[in-house]
């Protein structure tokens, strides 16, 4: 059956000024369809099925009016989608495009729709709409380990239909990649900012592709050529183009700087500003429409262009006098709606009806094309893979579970069968079980990395939320097997438990299942959290009453009756339980000379009573049921079973919570910051329409800051070649990206570096900023005829191509803080802020200025991000700007704006130089240079580009190719010159090959000679330098402090919960020990809260990791810029965290300290000073959890260890194992340890001569003592401990040493200091 008829689907060329699209199969580097005899394309549909979509009154919101945070983001939008048609939609970022996709999409999650939405005549089918629409998402996000080819093939795997053999799966795939041009790249990983992969323009094909193997009948594409060259972009949607002419396929695309020769493919026309719609219609009629209102477009203007700054811009094309008749998306809204236009949209949405015998959908399908079996094991592959992927990550846990086994092995080695074994032993079990439980740490990690990928595919119905679950504990048992095998078979056999297979294998077993069920609590809380930080700081604070509910730290009958029920539910418990009832339970203990009562090795032991003991005295725990009966725990063989079902239990509790929250929370970030929203308004009502869209630098403020330095930078290149190193076959090669490049760039001048993607042009780009830190750099580079010196930073300034920033800083704040720290010290305050206000104003950042930036979809869209980043750099007034495709992610207005800034800034006599994809001609005209280069990294042209680009395209007409005159030149050069061309020169049959004939032209010999006679001319004044930084030590410390301190308070969920934490913890802490009087059950008590407390600091400075390892990336970008100096950065980052660390600090300590009773005496003195020694401790694993966050390159590995490093320093602390009994070749380690000199004075500042007494239960009697009579008696009651002195002698602890340590405890922060200083300085994990 022919398709329906869709009217004024016919473009008239005259309007585009451009010839008509005619298909063929071979599209440039992409592959055309293939049809067979029935005209489908052949191996990509089954059949044909089209997509008829109606929108009446469409309206969307977030937020609610009760909390007054309500928000319209679509308003009253009519449109209709047609079998067989393409849609543009064209609007700044912002506008609404991705809600419009997201409700056609059915992606909707907190927002409030209103209005019809009809798909084929109905509602969308909540069950099969996915497998009706393949929705290319704006972002990309991939399994960064994963191959281009793994990742087509696990999505052709879950969305293309059922019964598809593996062969068509294949087939398809190989289609894709042929299609995209990424058959070269398809074994090539790809990649994140910490794995090198495919390049940004290759990554957004991937996005593409992914959604294109499922035979969708709507396609919904946002902004899908974000990073991709010109050519690529018109590539891409000719095949689109050919999929809806073939297919009948339904199209919606948002474009942001599309070129006439794209625009003209589309049937329609939608255009959005700011939630409303201005116009939709064909796009035929869409120049007349507004020409009707009396705006007029301009000759040999791209009509993309004029659509998409009308409503912004309205007097750049409204020629009458006076004020343009409308300005504003309400007004221009309002006019539409009045429009015939709109009443013939209107008449069509209500009167033509789908042909639904045409019009087919997947309604009568299943939810999924794949069963719930397929779907887990597809996925646990994945995540299995993505999980070996770290290859660091996984010899992390194997060596760390190694380590800890030989650690914990030698320390504990060959345990006794005496009292101080026996206590031993417990702490040898509690410690190695929080070991395991610490280790999942890591797992918070892990889910953050694929959560974003999951949402994705969550919402594009990939699987099932339960099949993604169930592969996050799959993938997880392996490892977790491997590495609690080997740390259990070390500490086992090593340490002498008992030597039993039956006792072996329940320790084997308890560790393992408490591994997996630790690792699917960190797992859920990862899964609600809102960013990893959050998640780092929850779940060690839900974890510590946990650890001390366990039964170790706090028995059973010291719990009091309030805070039982905590005892009672905390997983630890129970498998400290299991572990202690499956070690001590059958074990006969005796006591040493030193351990009975009284001690046999005293000197009067032997003498009649009472000048001795009479030689007589009691071992007071005999049986191992004895330690178990002081913990309150069972003295039997079988219920330590139960104990391991109740762990198991919990884990699969904690299994559940995870499964829920991945189904039922999505956390979405598009929703901005209210108090944002109201900052934006207060500015936007400030802020003035810009009359002349072309800024005249001379004209503002700019100049005042160029004057300081009066010329330019000329910098040459010669032979430039990089190299990097690449594994092929098992051998170690190098792989040339680069390959003998020359060139150079003077004052004024404006170099554009262009080519396909993968051509090496941000290869290129950072090895001339000097920003490679891998790889192999030869040949010649001469900044102002001199090779390139440590001042360097100080002249030139790099964009890159991602927008890393501040995330707690606003616009405004960002691009002055670049201002302060780069412009010259001399410059008065006042010029330096007038000069940011004008960057603001000419990159249109004045409504958001005091907007924060945030990070990932938390904050500033894509764009926005991108007019941030230039203006921070902008902000440097440099002399050599270098810039990483500075128009990515804008639109054509905002593209075509910067362009001119950029422009301007060269004619002020600056040297640019700038790599771009896909320029429209307008932009292209910027450019007086270019540089281009094809695949290879080689020279394809190097030259100027001439008026009109006439000395560009004379030099390709020079050998027969001829570029159409309504052709971007752009467009042109970038289709000509990747391969060798057949072309007709003269009259006769010529290849063109571009590589051989620039190098052997006289532009080529040109350069050469120039540059071998130097760029700059002879006595060309140089700028002298004498510092590193522009600006000085104090101005570096005002402002990051300044910075950092708002970076600090405006991360409020942050603090709110770490304060929260601790009053929490100190309140939970004191009530547990409430009161504790001076009795020998309490003895044990003061030490446990004493340990705990500053063990507390340390998880509390762990959790500080996510936040230094998302500074540490604006860190490098800065230090690369030479921003300021490392030790001021680091000074103020910690001066200004002590205020939070210390209120953590005592927030907790208060609490704890009065409830519980600890010492008051004399004068309060002994809680002014543990409260010091406190905060003095928590600063410094503070400081440790820095040194992880900068030494380790992920937070998965930094928790990994972090977790460790806090294990072994509680276990060599002195409480987990007495001082005496820690074996002689660990003693240094005692010595070492930081925790240990904190402890001491805690320890000594609670003992110190406190008198201790006994209830009647704890005093000990002593049967048949000697008397100096001759007879027998029993000698009691005896009170084992009366004085504390004899507590600090059994820990080793003098009280001469209570203000000695304190040296002890600032030389560790002195040295933390200096570790994170060095990795600083000298360690980076962002490789170029």
């Amino acid at each position: 059956m022919a398709p329906p008829e869709i009217g004024n689907d016919e473009i008239p060329l005259q309007e585009f000024g451009q010839k008509s699209f005619a298909a063929d199969n071979t599209i440039g580097g992409m592959q055309s369809i293939s049809y067979d005899n029935s005209g489908a394309p052949m191996g990509l549909y089954k059949e044909k099925k089209g997509m008829y979509v109606t929108a009446r009154n469409l309206s969307m919101s977030i937020g609610t009016e009760k909390k007054g945070d309500k928000r319209n983001i679509l308003s009253d939008l009519n449109f209709f989608l047609k079998p067989g048609s393409m849609v543009l939609i064209l609007g700044s970022p912002g506008c609404g495009k991705t809600s419009v996709m997201k409700a056609l999409a059915n992606q909707l999650h907190s927002e409030t729709v209103s209005g019809s939405l009809l798909f084929n005549g109905k509602a969308a089918n909540k069950s099969t709409h996915h497998r009706d629409v393949a929705y290319v998402v704006q972002g990309d996000h991939h399994m960064a380990p994963f191959t281009v080819r793994e990742t087509f093939k696990f999505s052709a795997d879950l969305q293309m239909s059922e019964g598809t053999s593996e062969e068509e799966k294949n087939a398809r795939v190989d289609y894709i990649l042929k299609t995209l041009d990424l058959t070269r790249q398809q074994d090539t990983v790809v990649g994140n900012e910490f794995l090198r992969g495919v390049s940004g323009g290759q990554k957004k094909r991937v996005t593409i592709g992914v959604e294109m193997v499922k035979d969708a009948g709507l396609f919904l594409m946002d902004e899908p050529s974000t990073g991709l060259d010109s050519t690529t972009t018109l590539e891409l949607m000719k095949h689109f183009r050919e999929l809806s002419n073939v297919n009948q396929v339904s199209s919606l695309v948002a474009l942001l700087q599309p070129g006439v020769e794209v625009t003209k493919l589309f049937d329609f026309l939608m255009i959005m500003n700011a939630g409303h719609m201005v116009y939709f219609g064909p796009m035929s009629d869409a120049i007349s429409y507004f020409e009707g209102l009396g705006f007029k477009l301009p000759k040999h203007h791209n009509p993309a262009e004029f659509f998409q700054e009308i409503v912004d811009e309205p007097e750049l094309y409204f020629e009458g006098e006076g004020e343009p008749p409308l300005r504003g998306a309400e007004e221009f809204a309002n006019a539409y709606k009045n429009s015939a236009m709109f009443q013939s949209i209107v008449n069509d949405l209500d009167n033509t009806q789908p042909d639904l015998t045409f019009c087919k959908d997947s309604s009568h399908l299943p939810k999924y094309p794949t069963p719930l079996s397929y779907q887990i094991r597809l996925a646990s592959i994945r995540a299995f893979k993505m999980l070996i992927s770290s290859q660091v990550a996984v010899r992390m846990r194997i060596i760390k579970s190694i380590v800890m086994g030989l650690i914990l092995g030698s320390l504990f080695y060959g345990l006794d069968l005496n009292q101080t074994d026996g206590n031993n032993r417990s702490g040898l079990i509690f410690f190695s079980l929080l070991f395991i439980v610490f280790s999942g740490m890591g797992a918070i990690a892990i889910l953050f990395e694929q959560r974003e990928v999951f949402y994705i595919q969550k919402d594009g119905k990939y699987y099932k939320t339960f099949a993604f679950f169930l592969s996050l504990i799959f993938s997880e048992i392996p490892i977790a097997l491997l590495e609690t095998v080997v740390f259990c078979v070390l500490v086992y056999w090593m340490c002498g438990l008992q030597a039993n297979a039956e006792k072996f294998i329940y320790f084997l077993l308890m560790n393992f299942v408490g591994d997996l069920a630790f690792q699917s609590f960190f797992k859920m809380v990862s899964a609600f959290a809102p960013n990893a930080t959050l998640a780092s700081v929850i779940a060690p604070a839900a974890l510590a009453p946990f650890i001390l509910f366990s039964g170790f730290m706090a028995p059973k009958r010291s719990i009091g009756g309030w805070w039982i029920w905590i005892y009672w539910i905390s997983p630890i418990k129970y498998a400290f339980e299991g572990l202690m009832s499956n070690e001590h339970h059958g074990l006969i203990y005796s006591c040493d000379d030193s351990e009975t009562i009284p001690p046999r090795n005293t000197p009067n032991f032997e003498l009649p009573y009472p000048r001795g003991s009479g030689n007589s005295s009691i071992c007071q725990i005999t049986r191992g049921d004895q330690f178990l009966d002081q913990l309150g725990m069972p003295q039997n063989n079988w219920f330590k079973w139960i104990d391991l079902l109740i762990v198991f239990a919990f884990g699969a509790l904690f299994s559940f919570g995870m499964y829920f929250f991945l189904k039922n929370v999505h956390v979405d970030h598009r929703a901005s910051d209210p108090k944002n929203d109201k900052r934006s308004k207060k500015a936007s009502k400030r802020s003035k329409k810009i009359k002349d869209s072309k800024v005249d630098i001379k004209e503002n403020r700019m100049v005042k800051a160029q004057k300081e330095i009066p010329i330019g930078c000329y910098m040459q290149w010669k032979d430039l070649v990089y190299e990097v190193d690449v594994k092929k076959d098992g051998k170690n090669q190098r792989l040339r990206l680069l390959n003998e490049i020359n060139g150079y760039v003077k004052p004024g001048m404006l170099l554009a570096l262009m080519g396909p993607s993968g051509a090496g042009k941000s290869t290129l780009l950072d090895v001339l900023a000097n920003r490679k830190t891998g790889g192999h750099t030869k040949g010649q580079i001469l900044i102002n005829g001199q090779e390139r010196t440590k001042y360097f930073t100080r002249l030139s300034a790099y964009v890159e191509q991602f927008d890393v920033l501040p995330p707690t800083q606003t616009v405004k704040e960002a691009i002055l803080f670049s201002a302060k720290t780069r412009l010259p010290s001399d410059m008065p305050n006042e010029e330096k802020i007038k000069f940011v206000e004008n960057i603001i104003e000419t990159l249109n950042l004045l409504k958001i200025q005091n907007k924060q930036i945030g990070h990932g979809e938390e904050g500033l869209s894509l764009s926005q991000r991108k007019r941030v980043n230039i203006g921070v750099e902008l902000a440097s007034d440099p002399q050599l700007l270098f810039l990483d495709e500075p128009t990515s992610g804008l639109d054509s207005s905002a593209a075509l704006k910067v362009m001119n800034l950029i422009k301007k800034i060269a004619s002020s006599g600056r040297s640019i130089i700038c790599t771009i994809h896909q320029p429209s001609t307008s932009i292209f005209k910027q450019f007086d240079h270019l540089l281009l280069l094809k695949r290879g990294g080689e020279t394809v042209y190097f030259g100027p580009t001439g008026d009109k680009s006439a000395d560009l395209l004379g030099y390709f007409e020079n050998h027969g190719l001829i570029c159409d005159p309504l052709k971007n030149p752009a467009d042109f050069i970038l289709d000509v010159t990747d391969d060798v061309i057949e072309t007709t020169l003269d009259g006769k049959p010529h290849q063109f090959h571009p590589v051989q004939q620039y190098k052997e032209s006289q532009l080529n010999s040109d350069l050469l000679a120039k540059i071998d006679a130097g760029v700059m001319p002879v006595g060309t004044p140089v700028p002298e330098f004498h510092g590193v930084y522009s600006s000085s030590y104090q101005t570096q410390f005002v402002e990051l402090g300044k910075r950092s301190w708002l970076a600090q308070v405006r991360r409020v969920q942050n603090i709110r919960t770490r304060l929260m934490r601790s009053l929490f913890l100190g309140v939970v802490l004191g009530t547990l020990f409430v009161r504790m009087e001076e009795t020998q059950e309490n003895i044990y008590n003061r030490v446990s809260i004493l340990f705990f407390s500053l063990m507390f600091g340390g998880m509390s400075g762990m959790s500080s990791i996510p936040i230094v390892n998302m500074e540490r990336g604006v860190f490098y970008r800065e230090q690369a810029s030479g921003m300021y100096s490392i030790p001021i950065y680091l000074f103020t980052f910690i001066v200004t965290d002590l205020p939070w660390v210390f209120l953590s600090a005592i927030i907790y300590t208060v609490p704890m300290y009065f409830i519980s009773g600890l010492r008051l005496d004399p004068n309060g003195a002994p809680f002014f000073y543990h409260s010091f020694i406190s905060f003095t401790t928590y600063f410094n694993f503070s400081m440790l959890a820095m040194v992880f966050a900068t030494v380790l390159p992920t937070d998965e590995i930094a928790h990994a260890l972090g977790g460790v490093a806090l294990s072994i320093s509680s276990l060599f602390a002195g409480f987990m194992i007495p001082p005496a009994s820690i074996a002689k070749g660990w003693h240094w380690f005692y010595q070492l340890d930081p925790t240990t000199y904190p402890l001491a004075i805690v320890m000594i500042n609670e003992f110190q001569d406190l008198e201790f007494h006994c209830t009647s239960s704890e005093s000990v009697t002593i049967p048949n003592v000697l008397t100096v009579n001759g007879t027998y008696i029993d000698v009691g009651p005896i009170c084992p401990i009366t004085n504390g002195n004899q507590i600090l002698q059994r820990y080793e602890m003098k009280p001469e040493d209570k203000y000695k340590f304190l040296a002890v405890i600032f030389g560790y922060s002195v040295f933390f200091f200096i570790c994170i200083f060095i990795a600083l300085k000298f360690i980076r994990h962002q490789t170029k």
